[in-house]
């Protein structure tokens, strides 16, 4: 997975939930890219972290295409990346048993932009999943 971009965390943000750094499935680049409907076949992730100035930050996903183990193969970037929390609309039932086994909380994500998400995220209104649909 290679960093494509990073850019300035918003000045307002104020993350609630205590969350270091949250994964958004996405097919572009930045916060107001339409969350992704599924977080294995995604373009990229941006990832949000509350503790650094260049709080955004943007990973290209090369499991994307791959024919078997693109669950696994993003279960392991969001660990490698230190990840403690991912808002998704959808998610590969063996990427969420290894995400859930390594303490990373997961969340359903609404039908709208990354930073929409981000604020329901942070006004804690987004519901965390606890078992596999």
């Amino acid at each position: 997975m290679a960093e494509i971009n990073v850019e300035a965390l918003p000045k307002a943000f104020s993350l609630e939930q205590n969350v270091m750094k949250t994964c958004f499935p996405s097919n572009g680049k930045d916060l107001s890219t339409p969350l992704a409907s599924s977080l294995e076949r995604c373009s990229y992730f941006v990832i949000v972290d509350s503790n650094q100035e260049t709080g955004v930050t943007t990973l290209l996903n090369d499991a994307q295409t791959a024919a078997r183990g693109a669950g696994i193969q993003v279960a392991q970037l969001i660990i490698d990346q230190q990840i403690k929390a991912v808002i998704v609309l959808e998610i590969d039932s063996i990427a969420f048993d290894i995400l859930l086994k390594a303490g990373i909380k997961i969340y359903l994500g609404i039908d709208g932009t990354i930073q929409e998400n981000l604020d329901l995220f942070c006004q804690g209104r987004l519901v965390k999943i606890r078992i596999a649909e």
